[in-house]
């Protein structure tokens, strides 16, 4: 059996709805859901500059290792390349931005499927309160024209 792992307080108040507090969640939905949209887009920006710097850099070290002019594999060279300090610092960064974007994609899955509740919950409102509110004004807003 898998062990789900507890979320951070501040991360479990963004992706529940506090039932007490609906118009206070649909209010605030819209600028959550930009602000972790924009996080995932500057990270986004971050991978893409460090992938660059780790392909630039592995050609670069594969070039000095040609230059040396030892006979070697592809592999035993694919290996040297590999365990160069500056790529193995690049993949190790690239590596920790690949899991961050792990998480904010799944911050906002969840985050989708919060919309998705809370515009369920809206519809239920205002299937149940649309009568009462109709007949404080003198309109049925039960009938279709």
């Amino acid at each position: 059996m898998a062990i789900i792992p507890e979320l951070p307080d501040e991360l479990f108040a963004v992706v529940t709805i506090d039932e007490d507090d609906l118009s206070g969640e649909f209010a605030r939905f819209a600028a959550v859901y930009a602000r972790w949209l924009y996080a995932r887009a500057e990270l986004q920006g971050r991978l893409l500059a460090k992938t660059r710097a780790l392909a630039s850099e592995s050609a670069a070290c594969r070039e000095r290792w040609l230059v040396v002019g030892i006979k070697m594999t592809v592999d035993d060279l694919k290996a040297k390349i590999t365990l160069d300090p500056i790529v193995a610092k690049l993949t190790k960064q690239l590596e920790t931005l690949e899991a961050q974007d792990g998480e904010l994609r799944a911050i906002i899955e969840a985050l989708r499927a919060k919309k998705d509740m809370l515009v369920s919950i809206g519809a239920h409102q205002r299937a149940l309160l649309g009568p009462l509110l109709g007949a404080q004004d003198g309109i049925d807003l039960s009938e279709k024209n």
